[in-house]
């Protein structure tokens, strides 16, 4: 475990921090306007995302909450059927399960909506400061401040940005692309 962390990890970590801070050092070489408008339209974006994954991670809580009080009251009954039977409460307690189990339902429903909801809304805004970022690089060369070269340039290390971010955010969620 501690040589898997030492050997790998770590390694993997290193990398991606320099890939990050070299494609956005390179960025603002290549162009600090492209690369200021990127970073301040991304800030605007993801912390209200944050924000908003903070409470579907709270609802996520709340769904299997409600999974596992299903669970133990069906459990608790079945423990007990004799009891149940001999009070003759069947058909309470099965309306109390049924409540229940749709109250668990309910709730993952709302988690499901507010997750689906987040997936994309990230993707569609991140497609947006992609294109509008293009079309803002688009505009330079058109005039003249800049070239396609340079432009393709910029392309080239904003990925490498981004590549680097991503093998981060699968090691430090290992279910991601199963939550999306």
């Amino acid at each position: 475990m501690i040589q898997t962390l030492v050997g790998s990890s770590i390694s993997i970590a290193l990398r991606s921090a320099l890939m990050l801070l070299g494609g956005m050092a390179m960025m603002l070489v290549t162009s600090a306007w492209l690369a200021s408008v990127m970073i301040v339209l991304l800030l605007l974006i993801v912390l209200p995302l944050w924000a908003m994954e903070r409470r579907v991670r709270k609802m996520s809580r709340a769904s299997q909450d409600k999974v596992a009080d299903t669970s133990a009251m069906a459990g608790e009954v079945l423990n007990a059927v004799t009891t149940v039977q001999a009070f003759v409460r069947e058909a309470y307690e099965q309306k109390r399960f049924d409540t229940a189990v749709e109250a668990a339902f309910s709730e993952a429903k709302k988690r499901i909506t507010a997750r689906s909801l987040l997936t994309a809304l990230t993707i569609t805004m991140a497609f947006a400061v992609i294109v509008f970022v293009l079309w803002m690089g688009a505009r330079q060369v058109t005039a003249g401040a800049m070239t396609i070269g340079e432009l393709t340039q910029f392309v080239l290390y904003a990925v490498f940005a981004v590549v680097a971010l991503l093998p981060a955010q699968l090691r430090a969620n290992p279910n991601f692309w199963s939550r999306c």
